[in-house]
């Protein structure tokens, strides 16, 4: 009698169980796979209990059967067990940084987790020529020599055994000028567009109506704006203005809530260092996710965390 596994699994390797009958020493499994054979093996196993197998499975949906032998004859097939599996290749990778005008030039390069990845390749070039080719485990990396001044693309590939997932790519620049602070807007699917605001001290807003200026008032720029998910979204300031920075993140499309959206912000300071890490409330009704407060006056930040209806 077939056991487990049956239903929505997410994991590679799956163990399939049934209970054994005494008599039998051998058992056939035999799997369909989206209607196909996938795989008809025997496997010896005597005594009471439950029997298992262990296999590394791609996405599909399957149906598993299982049969007893002895030296007296083959048993009856077990009626048959169904289940499916979201594994497949791996979802693509989002970009966080290096994005903009960094002065920098071993800028670490982020990205967010991609599900079922197990390994990540970091692909970087400058006019067309690879600066950075690296295989890493880790969603982060920062180059061990330095890079030429210039213009930059970069691409992270995830992988895993059933194939790779390119992310689409980000450019930067390494120039004169680093920020004091930048800000990383990212989250999922949906909704489709999720828009950063900046508003600086004299209530001037950074967004994407008005992306600011690297080397002129306001000296805060929108080095990227995203539509389409996933982000990221970034705003960085090069010169501070003494007084209260405000950041907050407009639920543009509004494909769904802001609650419960896994839409995440995280600030850099001016070594790169990652100054606070937040995620969207999962609970609270509004367009308006109040993020936190920056004073720049005198370095505080305050924490604000709610999802309001009106811009603060």
């Amino acid at each position: 009698m077939p056991i487990a596994p049956s239903g929505g699994q997410a994991e590679r390797y799956l163990t399939y169980r049934w209970n054994k009958d005494n008599a039998a020493s051998w058992y056939h499994l035999y799997v369909n796979r989206n209607g196909v054979n996938w795989l008809n093996k025997w496997y010896p196993m005597s005594g009471s209990g439950e029997g298992s197998v262990s296999v590394a499975h791609p996405g599909g949906s399957f149906t598993w059967w299982v049969q007893g032998w002895s030296p007296d004859g083959h048993g009856k097939w077990s009626d048959a067990r169904a289940f499916s599996t979201a594994y497949g290749a791996p979802a693509s990778p989002t970009l966080i940084r290096p994005v903009g005008m960094t002065g920098n030039r071993r800028p670490t390069f982020e990205w967010n987790a991609a599900e079922r990845a197990n390994w990540y390749r970091l692909y970087a070039s400058r006019a067309g020529t690879p600066v950075v080719d690296r295989w890493l485990q880790d969603t982060v990396f920062t180059p061990e020599t330095s890079l030429s001044t210039g213009d930059y693309q970069w691409w992270v590939a995830a992988w895993n055994q059933e194939g790779t997932t390119w992310s689409g790519g980000l450019s930067f620049t390494i120039g004169e000028h680093s920020p004091l602070y930048s800000m990383a807007l990212t989250w999922g699917a949906l909704p489709l567009d999720l828009d950063a605001y900046l508003q600086l001290p004299d209530g001037t807003y950074v967004y994407w109506d008005n992306p600011g200026s690297i080397l002129s008032y306001p000296y805060s720029a929108l080095d990227v704006d995203s539509v389409s998910g996933h982000g990221p979204e970034s705003i960085s300031i090069y010169q501070a203005y003494s007084g209260v920075y405000k950041y907050f993140v407009h639920n543009y499309s509004q494909e769904r809530e802001l609650a419960g959206s896994g839409a995440r912000v995280r600030l850099f300071g001016a070594s790169g260092a990652t100054v606070i890490d937040l995620t969207v409330p999962t609970s609270g009704s509004g367009q308006i996710w109040y993020v936190y407060d920056l004073d720049l006056g005198n370095g505080t930040l305050t924490v604000r965390n709610t999802i309001q209806d009106t811009a603060p």
